[in-house]
């Protein structure tokens, strides 16, 4: 680990140092890399102090939930997506549609085969044989998830966002892990969630460019989390944005409301087992590096979330490791 592996390590954890879960997590990182903490001294960048985040009553936000909605209202006539996509949505959804049908249509765009691929391949979706064809990929997918893959992939192409992507594919691949461990009927599903978690950030980067910039200079300026800075500056989140626009899509409960709630886990939800897993995935792997911006906090571990889904500290020691060794996607090159 280099020293600005270290100062990028403890920057993440600033902030929530005191608490006991995120002191033994960090202590995992640590010996994960067989290296002791110690204090970092901040680069060039980083030697302004951080100043303490202001109250959210403090500081007047710059667009209201009834701005963000209008523009999601509108995102059918900003965000078109490509043709061929579309008639891959309609076969997907019509009656009677076969395998044959909807692979050769995926096939007639060479790039996003190779993505859907990719992901299938990934560990993503846990399989234990490798997937050669797109065929066999519907075949072991099915419809449902093929459909979902295919609109995160448009979605992300359109907005070029690779670090969020990357980011997004581990903790779905984490997300997959975490579903077949506890048993969950289709931990493919919670997969999903983990891919899509942070598609309200590509919503805010994309249609929201201004108060999202300013979201990422509060975040990083102040040693905030996005999600701390979202909710200061905005009054909304990229969890509020992305269940709602999941929820437009038709997208089922299991997987959308697990989306909105990933920053806070609810003790009294219906969905908590799933939101838990989206939740703990992706902070171990901001933890762990795959970050879709730097400079920011991150948000702690929830012990709601550990407690529902019985995870000791040796738990988190295993899939941690499980992230370092798969190696993909790598993490994000800065921009």
């Amino acid at each position: 680990m280099t020293s600005e592996d270290r100062r990028r390590l403890e920057m993440r954890f600033s902030g929530s140092d005191e608490l006991p879960l995120m002191q033994g997590l960090k202590r995992l990182l640590y010996d994960a890399f067989d290296e002791t903490p110690s204090p970092v001294v901040p680069s060039s960048a980083s030697t302004r102090p951080v100043s303490p985040a202001p109250a959210s009553g403090d500081r007047a936000p710059c667009i209201t939930e009834k701005d963000v909605k209008r523009v999601l209202k509108d995102i059918s006539h900003l965000f078109t997506l490509p043709d061929h996509v579309i008639r891959i949505m309609d076969i997907l959804q019509a009656p009677g549609t076969t395998v044959h049908q909807v692979s050769n249509e995926i096939m007639g765009d060479p790039a996003l085969a190779a993505e859907i691929l990719r992901i299938v391949n990934s560990g993503f979706i846990g399989l234990k044989h490798r997937i050669a064809s797109i065929h066999h990929a519907v075949v072991i997918l099915g419809f449902h998830l093929i459909q979902t893959i295919v609109l995160s992939v448009t979605v992300v192409n359109l907005t070029a966002l690779k670090p969020l992507w990357n980011h997004s594919l581990a903790c779905g691949q984490l997300c997959s892990i975490l579903g077949r461990r506890m048993g969950y009927p289709r931990p493919e599903d919670i997969s999903v969630a983990g891919l899509l978690h942070d598609i309200g950030r590509i919503i805010m980067a994309e249609y929201l460019k201004k108060e999202y910039e300013s979201v990422l200079k509060l975040a990083c300026g102040e040693g905030i989390s996005g999600y701390q800075a979202e909710r200061e500056l905005l009054g909304v989140s990229h969890a509020d944005i992305g269940y709602w626009l999941l929820n437009s899509w038709n997208l089922p409960a299991e997987t959308v409301v697990p989306i909105g709630h990933h920053h806070q886990v609810k003790a009294d939800s219906p969905y908590l087992l799933p939101t838990a897993i989206v939740h703990v995935s992706d902070v171990l792997v901001n933890a762990v590096g795959f970050q879709s911006h730097e400079g920011q906090r991150m948000t702690p571990l929830s012990p709601i979330a550990m407690d529902a889904l019985h995870l000791s500290m040796g738990d988190l020691r295993e899939l941690i490791q499980t992230l370092l060794d798969t190696g993909t996607p790598m993490p994000p090159e800065d921009e």
